[in-house]
Order: C-alpha cells, then structure tokens, then sequence
C-alpha cells in the first residue's frame, strides 16, 4: 500500500513539474494538490516539514494565478498541514 502512495506521489510531482514548465496553471495547480495529498499521506505530521510548507505555498500561488481565491486565502490563514 505504500508502494502505491509513493508511486501516486511521484506521478503527481512529476505531473505538476511538467505542467508547470508547459506553463499550464491549472494542471499544475491540481496535480501539486495530489503530491501534497499523498505526501502528507506518506509522511504524517508535517508541520515543521519546511518541504511541506514550501510546496504549499507554491500551490497558493498557483491557485491565486487561477483565481482560486477563496483557497488561496485560507490556505494562509489555516495553514499549510489542513491541505
């Protein structure tokens, strides 16, 4: 089962790495979500994880970029760990 969360992850990062060279915002907005899905998934407690944190306001940003403010906005406020 792990195997496939690590696998899911990898899939995902490398998704959103593409994407985000394409320059295509949306894709990479939802596959950066996944990555942070199965890596919190995978890591458990993440709150002093400065990898963790630093994705999580990529994926901000990203969801700004797309008009997603409402996400952005609480991402910032609750903070990266309630993704």
């Amino acid at each position: 089962m792990a195997d496939e969360k690590e696998d899911s992850l990898n899939y995902y990062f490398e998704r959103y790495s593409i994407a985000e060279q394409a320059g295509d915002i949306q894709d990479a907005c939802n596959s950066l979500k996944h990555t942070l899905h199965f890596y919190k998934d995978l890591s458990g407690d993440v709150s002093l994880d400065t990898v963790y944190a630093f994705y999580g306001d990529v994926y901000a940003r990203l969801c700004y970029q797309i008009d997603n403010y409402q996400t952005a906005v609480n991402i910032e406020v609750r903070g990266f760990r309630n993704l």
